[in-house]
């Protein structure tokens, strides 16, 4: 039941037993009227008649006004009221949004958009990106994002670290998701993802190498993920009874907000504890 209706229900409740009490006031004032008239009360008469004809006249007025549907100003008011309230519970929500830097809510991550919005938000990076995942697959499936982090990489020197799950996870045989296991899934895609980054590495010139950094962690679970653009983070919540793209997803703006500098500080512990691939490839070219 809505606040609306709750109060209209008690105002109602409230109007009728006034009705009854200014009626049962009023008969009792006509009634002794009576009374006193017999006794030669000529003025308690008087005022008693007429204070009980006053009493049922409200009742009968009240009862009219509400039959030709009541006070237009008073129900102005009320919804003047309702409106009021509305807007302060309103201004609250924005208030906490602002506070934890929530920009945008999405029921899913499949209605974010499609693969080019996805390179739209690479593309405007500016200083750096950071992805954490499981997996991190989806990126795969497109030749186009290739060029465009060695792109920004190298052309326009922004920091790519790139974070997903080891083999060697002690949680990965753990994980499922609708009752079947998909640690050899994981597996094989994660080869794939391995594959597809160490060609990126390799076509970037040597001076820009530093820039794109990749880790594997083996220490945690991972129940999100995370794409960090500058001061924007993309978070999709991984679901065991769903898949990634039926997950709730949702971004967070502000270097200063609470939730943007609660996904770095999780980013940077899962980061420092993870290992990188690339060190003995490096060091293999190099001898």
């Amino acid at each position: 039941m809505t606040t609306k209706k709750k109060v209209r229900e008690a105002d109602g409740t409230v109007r009728k037993v006034w009705s009854v009490v200014f009626s049962a006031v009023g008969i009792a004032l006509v009634v002794s009227s009576v009374l006193l008239g017999q006794q030669s009360f000529d003025t308690l008469q008087a005022v008693a008649l007429n204070l009980g004809l006053v009493a049922l006249a409200v009742v009968l007025i009240d009862l009219l006004w509400r039959i030709c549907g009541g006070s237009p100003f008073g129900e102005e008011l009320r919804e003047l009221h309702f409106q009021v309230e509305r807007l302060s519970e309103s201004l609250d929500v924005l208030e906490g949004t602002k506070s934890i830097g929530l920009d945008q809510v999405y029921d899913r991550q499949g209605n974010f958009g499609t693969q080019a919005d996805w390179l739209k938000v690479i593309s405007e990076a500016e200083n750096s990106v950071d992805m954490m995942g499981r997996t991190l697959f989806g990126w795969t499936r497109s030749a186009e994002v290739a060029d465009l982090i060695v792109k920004k990489v190298h052309h326009d020197r922004v920091r790519f670290r790139w974070l997903v799950m080891d083999e060697e996870n002690r949680y990965l045989p753990l994980l499922t998701e609708e009752d079947i296991n998909i640690g050899d899934m994981l597996k094989k895609k994660l080869r794939v993802v391995e594959e597809f980054l160490k060609k990126i590495h390799d076509r970037l010139p040597e001076e820009s190498r530093e820039l794109f950094e990749v880790r594997r962690f083996r220490h945690v679970p991972l129940y999100f993920s995370v794409l960090s653009v500058d001061d924007r983070c993309y978070v999709t919540q991984y679901l065991f009874s769903a898949d990634s793209g039926n997950s709730p997803f949702f971004c967070v703006r502000g270097a200063q907000a609470a939730w943007p500098k609660a996904f770095k500080l999780e980013f940077d512990t899962v980061w420092k504890e993870s290992v990188d691939p690339f060190v003995a490839i490096d060091a293999e070219s190099a001898a």
